[in-house]
């Protein structure tokens, strides 16, 4: 096995509506398209709209209510199994038994999510949070793949913590508006939580504003945000994602690359995501 890459990523803010699921999509559409990078994504929110989003952009969504909700999602990575002797096992998954691919995009691969993610969230232990870091180890995933993107829930949870343990590194989408510092404090306290374990290292890449508007009495709210002791510590990106009725409501979903008039922010986000992600060090460094 060859040293494995630094490449998982997780998306994530404590305050939801910030456009996460669409900024991980949409920079993973427009990296597998413009520059040939390999990706999985990973739906780890409960939510599963990125899971939404890739059937209806691959046309499986039969597919999925009929077959892929109970044989192939994530959960399968989390499932646990009773034995004859009453002990609980987990339970082994190969990945082409719950890793999605199509000729549509074929750089671009899915494990889907599934609604009853919430249902597990309350019946796993501590020892289960390293199920998914374990699988991608054990499978080598890291170099089958240029990045592993993971949609994580906007909530402090057994499946949040699970995504931050397997990844190296962490990129928060932020809207700006009043409450925008409560969910990248919360998510700082999380991280600083989590790293009193010696053994748990990432790095954050950055902020990325998303659903930018331009209204002149946002620009104070934003520069309050920055001022934050917390906010400041963190690397902001100069480019962001505008605010539009496409990615809100368009016909062909919540990916940027799909529409003339959003791809070529997109295109700037992922120069910079890429400059970020080679400048970064080792996780925790």
């Amino acid at each position: 096995m060859t040293n494995p890459k630094n490449n998982v990523i997780s998306f994530l803010n404590m305050k939801g509506g910030v456009g996460k699921t669409t900024l991980c999509l949409s920079l993973a559409y427009q990296l597998t398209n413009d520059y040939d990078k390999k990706i999985l994504i990973i739906d780890m929110d409960p939510q599963f709209n990125a899971t939404q989003t890739m059937m209806e952009q691959y046309n499986l969504i039969n597919d999925y209510l009929d077959d892929y909700r109970e044989k192939k999602t994530v959960k399968r990575i989390f499932d646990r199994k009773q034995t004859l002797a009453g002990s609980v096992e987990e339970e082994s998954v190969e990945p082409d038994e719950i890793i999605i691919s199509s000729d549509i995009n074929s750089n671009l691969d899915i494990i889907c999510g599934n609604i009853d993610l919430i249902f597990e969230d309350k019946n796993q232990d501590s020892v289960s949070k390293k199920r998914l870091d374990i699988f991608l180890k054990k499978h080598n995933l890291r170099n089958e793949y240029d990045f592993i993107f993971i949609d994580c829930p906007p909530t402090i949870s057994f499946f949040t913590d699970a995504s931050l343990i397997a990844s190296d590194h962490y990129l928060i989408p932020v809207k700006i508006d009043k409450f925008s510092t409560l969910g990248v404090k919360m998510l700082d306290n999380v991280v600083g939580l989590m790293k009193e374990d010696p053994d748990f290292r990432i790095n954050c890449l950055g902020i990325i504003y998303t659903l930018q508007e331009d209204q002149k009495k946002l620009e104070g709210i934003r520069e309050v945000f920055e001022e934050n002791s917390i906010v400041s510590r963190y690397n902001i990106f100069d480019n962001g994602m505008k605010k539009h009725n496409h990615l809100l409501s368009g016909e062909r979903g919540n990916i940027a690359y799909n529409y003339e008039e959003t791809k070529g922010d997109m295109l700037l986000i992922c120069n910079e995501f890429l400059f970020a992600y080679e400048q970064v060090g080792e996780p925790g460094e």
